[in-house]
């Protein structure tokens, strides 16, 4: 399933960067994170990530195949990395996020403040993440929803 969704071995644009696992490995590698910003233009043509990129192999291993379906997995990842002083490998049953690894709180309100912040104002995204907080006695969504509006 990953090869068939991680289409794109040299993206474009953007939209083909997202489903490109050499460019988010080469991008991971280079900035120590990935964020929205790094599927813009002009992280793609970063001249170090479009170098890395043409180290990172995607070699499919039946071993995975028989993980998915044996622990009802959805994409399992093995990784190695070749260095000088040789190779480390690490294998992810799941990504960081999904049921069996939910991302921390502090994480998911990182991330929203990251996100949200391309748009919003500082003092309208931490309203936002208030009102989040205290959602399920909140009287009326429209509150939340116009916070929400640039």
């Amino acid at each position: 399933m990953n090869l068939s969704v991680l289409m794109y071995p040299s993206p474009a644009n953007g939209l083909e960067a997202k489903f490109s696992l050499p460019y988010c490995v080469a991008a991971f590698l280079v900035r120590g994170k990935l964020e929205l910003s790094d599927f813009e233009q002009q992280a793609l043509d970063e001249p170090r990530v479009k170098q890395l990129m043409e180290k990172v192999k995607v070699v499919p291993e039946e071993a995975m195949g028989a993980l998915i379906r044996a622990k009802d997995l959805i994409a399992p990842t093995k990784l190695h990395v070749r260095l000088p002083r040789g190779t480390i490998a690490k294998t992810a049953e799941e990504a960081k996020g999904g049921p069996s690894s939910p991302l921390p709180r502090t994480a998911i309100v990182d991330k929203f403040r990251t996100c949200a912040g391309r748009l919003l104002s500082r003092q309208k995204v931490e309203n936002a993440l208030e009102l989040l907080s205290t959602l399920e006695s909140l009287r009326h969504v429209a509150t939340l929803t116009e916070t929400l509006r640039p």
